[in-house]
């Protein structure tokens, strides 16, 4: 059925069959729109060009013959649109494979506007073979987009309060309110307007909870945008909402850059010199082979967790975990599960775990927390330091900083004197701020006496 091209007109017709056609009358009637001919009162007000006559006279002679597509496409040539729907419509009828409907209905309504019944007719017909082939997915973006379609072909076919229903089921509610308006549905209606103002209230809500957590983060209150953002995502949960791309992008940020991992490094510069140290800001500090260990320590000798450093009754000790090459402090062998306090007194000691490996190990004896600085033993080697309770920064023995770090909620929070400046990566914050830290920060600390200093955080 009418497969062949759309312009220019085929070959020359038979001439009997196209006088056959525009000669005969018997007196049948057509339930098709007639196209009128030059002798028409209409058409004498708008008489046909030569080439228009003579492609409607094929129009026709194809029609009579039966290739309903080619003759739909010539009366769409000539403006002849709802004899050209009607056509495309009852060649439709005539399909058994429904892509084949769908690919001629597809066609028909994108060259037939829907301005008199036949397109109407036409355009709803797509739309209900939309919605078939649509019941037959099961589900995602295919389907949405057939429904949608389909939603647009029965508004257009003048059956709005249908395709109402389906843009309020895509969530398309300023199409589905447009639809039912113009269908005269009015519950429907005010119905879409109310949940158009609900979600324009949380369309406002949502910018202001953007704006207000990307001002937290680039102040340094961490911890308040990640709770911002944890109450917005129970309450995700709980509406069944689709999380807000921004948001989720900002918690999955703020996640990965968070310092509750096994420690962080801190790089210090000063002028022309630099500096580093390891910060451990957790209640106890592990050495050992194993990965999860605060400091892993290499030695096929060496256990998984050998000793470690904690906090115990307000004190540091370090104790052996029943490792097979002991651990020694100062030479002395430590019996597996003893607590031997730290001293602030004893200075600089030795921590051996076996023969394997050696640390140096002070306890800062002017602190007023408990902090231990520790390094493998060696030239150039940075330290680690313990700060189980928080405390103040030291990099090395002989050198304090002026900014305190201490844990908050499994987070590293980093303060400074009231009189002290704090610029966060090129914004200030003002004298006193305190920062919760993240991965990669970049900080600029200007205390009141002495020469300003940049601080950099990083993986180790």
């Amino acid at each position: 059925m009418g497969g062949g091209s759309i312009y220019p007109l085929p070959a020359m017709l038979p001439g009997a069959l196209v006088g056959e056609r525009l000669g005969a009358d018997n007196g049948a009637v057509s339930s098709r729109p007639r196209p009128p001919d030059d002798d028409d009162d209409d058409a004498a007000m708008t008489p046909r060009r030569p080439s228009e006559r003579a492609q409607l006279r094929a129009a026709l002679a194809l029609e009579e013959a039966g290739e309903l597509q080619e003759a739909a496409r010539l009366f769409e040539y000539v403006g002849e649109h709802a004899q050209a729907a009607s056509l495309r419509l009852e060649h439709a009828e005539t399909l058994r494979d429904e892509q084949q409907r769908l690919a001629v209905l597809r066609e028909g309504c994108a060259r037939n506007p829907a301005t008199s019944e036949q397109g109407q007719a036409l355009h709803r017909a797509l739309g209900e073979a939309l919605l078939r082939v649509a019941e037959g997915l099961d589900g995602g973006a295919r389907k949405r987009a057939l429904v949608l379609e389909a939603a647009q072909a029965l508004e257009a076919g003048q059956r709005g309060g249908e395709a109402g229903r389906l843009y309020e089921g895509l969530s398309l509610l300023s199409r589905a309110a447009r639809a039912y308006a113009d269908a005269g549905e009015i519950d429907r209606l005010e119905a879409v307007h109310q949940a158009l103002d609900e979600r324009e209230r949380v369309e406002r809500a949502m910018l202001a909870l953007e704006r207000e957590v990307e001002t937290a983060i680039a102040q340094g209150r961490r911890l308040f945008a990640l709770e911002l953002l944890r109450e917005q995502q129970r309450e995700q949960s709980r509406t069944q909402r689709a999380p807000r791309p921004a948001l989720a992008a900002a918690q999955a940020e703020l996640e990965r850059r968070s310092l509750r991992e096994l420690g962080f490094g801190l790089v210090l510069r000063e002028r022309e010199t630099s500096s580093r140290v390891r910060v451990v800001a957790r209640t106890r500090l592990r050495l050992g082979r194993g990965p999860h260990c605060e400091l892993v320590v290499e030695g096929a000798a060496l256990s998984r967790e050998h000793a470690e450093l904690a906090l115990h009754e307000g004190e540091i000790v370090v104790r052996d975990l029943g490792s097979r090459a002991g651990t020694f402090l100062d030479g002395r062998a430590l019996a597996p599960g003893d607590d031997v306090v730290i001293e602030p007194e004893a200075g600089l000691q030795e921590l051996a775990l076996g023969i394997a490996a050696a640390f140096e190990l002070l306890r800062i004896p002017a602190a007023p927390r408990p902090s231990v600085l520790l390094r493998p033993r060696g030239p150039l080697r940075a330290w680690t330091l313990f700060l189980p309770r928080g405390g103040l920064l030291w990099s090395a023995p002989e050198r304090v900083w002026p900014i305190a770090l201490e844990l908050v909620d499994d987070h590293v929070r980093l303060s400074v004197a009231s009189d002290t400046q704090i610029v966060l990566s090129g914004e200030p914050l003002g004298a006193g701020a305190a920062i919760e830290l993240l991965l990669h920060d970049r900080l600029r600390i200007e205390p009141p006496r002495g020469p300003a200093f940049e601080l950099e955080v990083t993986a180790d």
